[in-house]
């Protein structure tokens, strides 16, 4: 018996011995399963709540302060959640630790996303918005996508879509305004350089519905 026991307590111990061995990349990422993507038989879906189906390349930073490159990530923009992937069942895996920042590389762009912004509408100080410019005062987008079921009459199966919208805020000392891409609204947003961005609007015939227009414009106010 005392043999069973101490052969008990061995096993434990390498067990302990071989987590504690685990390399600092595999407990941050590879510890909690979230296959909450996954849909029931009766739902039918056309469309995705992905940013976009295919496995993307890019960096994940914690709030921790440490980083995390990968060659497989997906981003929902209906939970507002970045993926990794499990390279064994092809399932999408949500990370541990909580993320404060990822970038994907979508062809020859790299997009950046960030959190930790103070909360305005319905958006959490834990929600991503899309850093289209850097600097004193922020470009951002907030992108999401939200789903519709319908159901035809005498049917078991539901349809699902996803509709996206895009939503800007310009964002000083980290607290985001929402605004329309429209000049006067922009203008008012910013607060002052008003003649300065006029002049600069008209000079470089900019259409703030525009997005890399809009993005011109905050860069210019950067600038000043």
């Amino acid at each position: 018996m005392m043999k069973k026991i101490s052969l008990i307590f061995l096993g434990i111990a390498a067990t302990a011995c071989t987590l504690q061995a685990q390399s600092v990349k595999e407990q941050l990422v590879f510890d909690q399963q979230d296959r909450a993507l996954l849909t029931s038989s009766n739902i039918r879906e056309e469309g995705t709540p992905l940013l976009t189906t295919t496995w993307l390349k890019g960096l994940v930073k914690f709030t921790n302060g440490t980083t995390y490159k990968a060659d497989f990530l997906k981003y929902d923009l209906e939970k507002d959640q970045v993926y990794f992937k499990d390279t064994k069942s092809d399932d999408l895996l949500q990370f541990s630790l909580p993320v404060s920042e990822f970038s994907l590389v979508i062809g020859q762009e790299n997009l950046v996303f960030k959190s930790g912004y103070l909360a305005v509408d319905r958006n959490k100080p834990s929600s991503f918005y899309q850093v289209l410019v850097e600097g004193g005062v922020q470009l951002l987008k907030h992108r999401v996508k939200q789903p519709f079921d319908e159901r035809a009459f005498n049917s078991a199966t539901t349809t699902r879509t996803y509709k996206e919208d895009e939503y800007f805020y310009l964002a000083k000392n980290n607290t985001p305004v929402k605004i329309k891409k429209d000049k006067k609204q922009v203008i008012a947003a910013l607060g002052n350089r008003a003649a300065e961005l006029e002049t600069y609007i008209t000079e470089e015939k900019l259409n703030l519905k525009n997005e890399e227009d809009l993005i011109k414009l905050i860069v210019f106010y950067n600038s000043l």
